[in-house]
């Protein structure tokens, strides 16, 4: 059954107060998280995501972790416990970076080789403290320093080349901690410092020419120093803590307070809390790194403030904070790094409580609210299992136990679909797990009783019965078991995971493929409890067990990786 609801458009406070409400998802040390300083986050090509800890380095499924710690009988073992950043090249290598160096991890031996910092070797490291790694377009590997300047390090001979501060050279790097380095999309190399004391910078860094030029403290009269939009903008604070290009070309800085810089004006906009502007920043000392979300929203931490959310185009900012009575809150106030994965969700680490994420799609129903009073509303969202929008722009909502949801924007209507057991024609089950729209604009729905075919003719849905797949002995369909999640391949054909099985389903023929774990086939799937993390351009197909990790499967040959 359907029916549909005109909600309006809410004000900007009712949507300011349901943002607040947004569901974070809380990872902590009690959840094998090894350490609750969580200082740098990165997904891998393979999916794993990573977290550098206070007490050592995190590799995570999904479901569980792989911790990696120093030991000092093993010199293989990664470098230290104070893991303070991790990245990935465009190799797929992972590099970490210690208080004691920088490490390159090998993954086959899961071992690492250490760079360090020698003071009478200018070839080695250029400090023994790496809190950030950056690769340019060229494919050279940039490792920033505490106090101690940035190194290039050469793939060749891997040595390095420092830069250092020379307080009687205006064109060498300012003093500070390096937390900031930015290619932007017309190759200018941004370098930024921060410190309380001296004088710190954001750069342009001439790398042909190795000069630095200084972007707020430069003089007016300087070629290409950036003015204010208008004579009542204060003057930047120069430290910098992140530096982030948005989709519109537009560099946003962090550090005490936000500046905007357009490069196409040279001008720069500040902003900064104030106590009596209500849309104003919640604090000024902004923490690591900005993101951006698919809807154009910019994302940044505070060190004490929480996470705030600013629209650039209404110039509107919304804040996010911890609520101890709320286990769906941000998880901690004092947060350190902000990072979107390859799914569009956002990771946040924090000082002392591990780490958040959420996913930033869901604010696209921040004007909609579930009434108990009223039965047509929007159901509850306390339970949402999957969010997609279809090539008409319809933003479709799956909940757990409460159907289906369709949302016009354009119009603020929300139409809503669940199972009526006279009608077979409605939902098969009102347990939503997954939404797929795919390339011929066709919806699909997995729920608990399995896959659902949404016809917007008729606003029905089929249910594929028994009777439309061909089961091999001992394999269950996924009516029996549940659609957990679905994904598209290159041929349109798709792939539906459930508890104990996985699916390859031709939605022509009405063909279907069954995989299950095998414990005697080496080369089989392993594991159960599967979802479908991506398919890679390869045709590869990314699954993942709760109890056996990531099956990478090869249809051609119908093996797997583990």
């Amino acid at each position: 059954m359907a029916f549909v609801v005109l909600l309006g458009i809410f004000s900007f406070s009712n949507l300011n107060a349901w943002q607040k409400s947004i569901r974070f998802d809380r990872i902590t040390v009690a959840d094998g998280l090894p350490g609750a300083f969580a200082r740098s986050i990165v997904q891998d090509k393979r999916g794993f995501m990573w977290f550098a800890t206070s007490n050592g380095l995190a590799k995570y499924d999904g479901y569980r972790f792989t911790v990696y710690r120093h030991d000092l009988d093993d010199p293989g073992s990664v470098s230290s416990n104070e893991i303070l950043s991790v990245f990935e090249d465009h190799q797929g290598t992972l590099w970490v970076g210690t208080d004691a160096g920088l490490d390159r991890f090998y993954r086959e031996q899961e071992t690492f080789m250490h760079f360090k910092h020698d003071p009478e070797d200018v070839t080695t490291l250029g400090g023994p403290v790496v809190p950030t790694i950056y690769e340019d377009r060229q494919g050279v590997l940039w490792i920033g320093h505490w106090f101690a300047g940035l190194s290039k390090f050469d793939r060749a001979t891997e040595t390095f080349v420092r830069y250092k501060h020379d307080p009687i050279d205006a064109t060498s790097l300012p003093p500070g901690n390096i937390f900031a380095i930015l290619e932007d999309r017309s190759g200018v190399f941004w370098v930024g410092t921060y410190a309380h004391e001296g004088t710190p910078d954001l750069t342009r860094f001439d790398r042909d020419a190795e000069t630095f030029s200084r972007f707020f403290t430069c003089q007016p009269e300087e070629p290409q120093c950036p003015q204010p939009v208008t004579e009542f903008d204060r003057p930047p604070i120069p430290m910098v803590m992140s530096i982030f290009e948005d989709q519109a070309g537009i560099i946003w800085i962090g550090g005490y307070g936000l500046t905007r810089y357009d490069r196409t004006s040279n001008t720069y906009k500040q902003y900064f809390h104030d106590p009596e502007n209500r849309n104003s920043l919640a604090g000024n000392d902004l923490a690591r790194n900005f993101v951006q979300d698919d809807s154009g929203l910019l994302w940044f931490p505070d060190t004490h403030q929480g996470l705030t959310s600013f629209d650039p185009e209404t110039g509107t900012f919304n804040f996010y904070r911890h609520d101890p009575a709320n286990l769906h809150s941000l998880g901690a106030d004092n947060l350190f790094t902000i990072y979107r994965d390859n799914d569009g969700l956002i990771w946040l680490g924090s000082y002392l409580n591990g780490l958040s994420k959420f996913d930033p799609r869901s604010l696209a129903f921040g004007h909609y609210q579930h009434d108990p009073n009223v039965p047509d509303s929007l159901n509850s969202s306390q339970n949402i299992m999957d969010i997609v929008e279809d090539r008409n722009g319809m933003l479709w909502v799956g909940f757990g136990g409460d159907g289906l949801n369709r949302v016009d924007r354009a119009t603020g209507s929300v139409t809503a679909y669940q199972n009526d057991p006279e009608n077979p024609g409605s939902l098969e089950s009102n347990n939503v797990l997954a939404l797929h729209a795919d390339r011929s604009g066709d919806l699909w729905v997995g729920t608990t009783s399995g896959l659902n075919l949404f016809d917007p003719v008729t606003e029905t849905f089929e249910f594929l019965s028994y009777d439309d797949v061909e089961l091999d002995s001992g394999v269950p369909n996924p009516n029996q078991s549940g659609v957990v999640s679905i994904a598209e391949d290159k041929e349109g054909l798709l792939w539906l995971a459930s508890d104990t099985a996985v699916h390859h389903y031709d939605p022509i023929t009405g063909s279907t493929v069954h995989y299950r774990s095998d414990p005697e086939n080496p080369d089989g799937l392993h594991g159960d409890y599967f979802g479908i993390k991506f398919i890679a351009d390869d045709g590869a197909v990314w699954i993942k067990s709760q109890s056996a990790g990531i099956n990478v499967f090869n249809p051609t040959t119908a093996t797997v990786a583990n």
